[in-house]
């Protein structure tokens, strides 16, 4: 029946972390960005969630619920980065920007 390809879509769903938080938008070259993810899992524990950089600056890591690296002079420009967070069953995706502004000289 119709209500339960809608319930079934709705368990498709439970359990799945996600992303609630905002990245940081800039940073100036030559400066730390550093961007600590908060998440929710209505089924797993905190401790057993993990992230993963699937693309973007070479620059820049993730690990322990954050993203960070040190932009790298003359690199000033837009990136794009993607990161996922994982329970080991489950996963969702977040994509964002950075605005690297250069240093004045």
């Amino acid at each position: 029946t119709n209500e339960e390809s809608i319930l079934d879509g709705v368990e498709d769903t439970y359990g799945t972390p996600y992303i609630v938080s905002s990245a940081p938008l800039a940073v100036v070259e030559g400066e730390l960005y550093e961007y600590l993810l908060r998440v929710e899992d209505v089924d797993s524990d905190y401790s057993s969630l993990s992230i993963e950089l699937v693309d973007g600056p070479n620059w820049l890591v993730a690990g322990d619920m954050v993203v960070s690296g040190v932009a790298p002079y003359e690199s000033g420009g837009t990136f794009q980065y993607t990161v996922r967070v994982s329970d080991g069953t489950n996963s969702s995706s977040q994509k964002n920007y950075i605005l690297v502004t250069k240093v004045d000289e």
